[in-house]
């Protein structure tokens, strides 16, 4: 029956990580909008917040069925405050863009790429680990690869903001 939770945390880790990829090229996009440019999409971000609700509510069920006694609470609230923290600064730097200011790419990287990195690096690696012990290579191994592939998504976003030929 192991096997079975397993697949389903696969499943729902899988599906936020696109979720949370999909926030990643929302945050490069954020960070490419320049002062006197188009904004006639900033409407679209709403779905960022969606986004960012089932990404939390996913990642909450992984790290809620990993978490080992006397961690689930900690993790949680860390996860929340963490969740809370990113949507709102991402609704404040949204106002930032309505108001023809930009938004630095360094803090929309460290938010999109980084925020999501605790949560899906300790979900997969103790969903696949041996369960006694936390393995700092397979940590260090499975969050670089998770940062590489959200701070690729962020990267391109952000140049494909750009007006060609500048």
């Amino acid at each position: 029956m192991a096997w079975l939770v397993t697949i389903t945390l696969d499943v729902v880790l899988a599906f936020a990580l696109l979720c949370s990829l999909s926030m990643a090229g929302a945050w490069g996009e954020l960070c490419g909008i320049r002062p006197g440019g188009d904004k006639s999409g900033l409407g679209g971000f709403t779905m960022v917040l969606l986004l960012a609700i089932v990404r939390w509510l996913a990642f909450a069920l992984a790290l809620a069925v990993v978490a080992r006694p006397g961690e689930r609470t900690w993790l949680l609230a860390a996860h929340a405050g963490l969740g809370v923290a990113a949507t709102w600064s991402f609704s404040r730097l949204v106002d930032r863009v309505h108001g023809d200011r930009t938004v630095p790419a360094a803090l929309g990287a460290a938010i999109g790429v980084g925020v999501p990195l605790p949560a899906l690096t300790l979900a997969l690696v103790r969903l696949h680990g041996d369960g006694r012990h936390d393995a700092p290579l397979a940590f260090a191994l499975t969050a670089v690869a998770l940062a590489a592939l959200h701070g690729l998504v962020f990267h391109l976003r952000r140049r494909g903001m750009r007006p060609r030929g500048a």
